[in-house]
Order: structure tokens, then C-alpha cells, then sequence
């Protein structure tokens, strides 16, 4: 229902052909503003849905692309290790430091992407929660 209260007009017998229009056109004006609240609502969780969509296209490609990067870690060590007798020092890989913080820094994208969606996801449980709390109070 929307924000104004309103309340049908009293009828009384006897009624004249325009308090019938006027009864009429309150009717109309109240499905048309709860058409136009429920359009308003349609359109939030479409545009939610899609968000939360988009966020996990996102977090699929990140993860594919951590995986990539952690498997050239793997192979980083491997090879290192292939080359030498001894166990390598990992700091002295050229190139170890730079894929632990593209590996670290993928993971943190992922965490802020899966936080985003959660809230969202929390957001239309509180807006659901209100709009039954509003409808049982009307």
C-alpha cells in the first residue's frame, strides 16, 4: 500500500450517480498507486538479482584465474626444485613474491565479492521482513 493511508469513502443508500464516480475513481487511484508500489518492488529485486548475477560471474573468473596463478607457483617450486639438489629458499624465486600477492590479492577480491553479495542478499531479507510487518499492520 503506498505511504498514505487512505480510507474508503463512506456509502450511503441513495447515492447519486457522481459520489458512484467518486467512489469509483478512489477505487482506481488506490490499484493504481499498489501497481505502481509492487512495479517499484519488481524492479529492486530484478536489479538486486542481477547484481548478485554479476557477482558471481565475477568471483568464477577470479577464481579461475587464482587457480592459474597458483598452479604457476606450483611449477615455479617444482622447477626450482628439479634444478637443485638442495630445497630452494622461496624468497630468492624470481617471481615467487609477485604471484603470492597476485594469489593473496585475488583471494581478498573474492572475500569482498562474496561480502557484497551476502548484504545484498541480507538487504532483501530485511526489505521482505518490513513489507509483511507493514501489510499484517494494515
Amino acid at each position: 500500500m503506498s505511504e498514505q493511508t487512505q480510507q474508503e469513502p463512506p456509502v450511503e443508500e441513495g447515492t447519486t450517480q457522481e459520489e458512484e464516480k467518486r467512489d469509483l475513481s478512489w477505487h482506481l487511484d488506490r490499484i493504481w498507486d499498489e501497481i505502481k508500489q509492487i512495479s517499484r518492488q519488481v524492479e529492486q529485486e530484478t536489479r538486486r538479482g542481477g547484481r548478485i548475477a554479476r557477482l558471481r560471474f565475477d568471483i568464477r573468473g577470479l577464481r579461475r584465474e587464482q587457480a592459474e596463478q597458483t598452479s604457476l607457483l606450483g611449477k615455479l617450486i617444482y622447477d626450482a626444485q628439479m634444478a637443485s639438489d638442495k630445497r630452494p629458499t622461496l624468497s630468492r624465486l624470481q617471481g615467487y613474491d609477485e604471484l603470492i600477492g597476485k594469489i593473496a590479492g585475488l583471494a581478498s577480491q573474492i572475500d569482498a565479492k562474496e561480502s557484497e553479495i551476502e548484504e545484498l542478499k541480507a538487504a532483501a531479507q530485511d526489505e521482505s521482513e518490513q513489507e509483511a510487518n507493514e501489510t499484517a499492520s494494515a
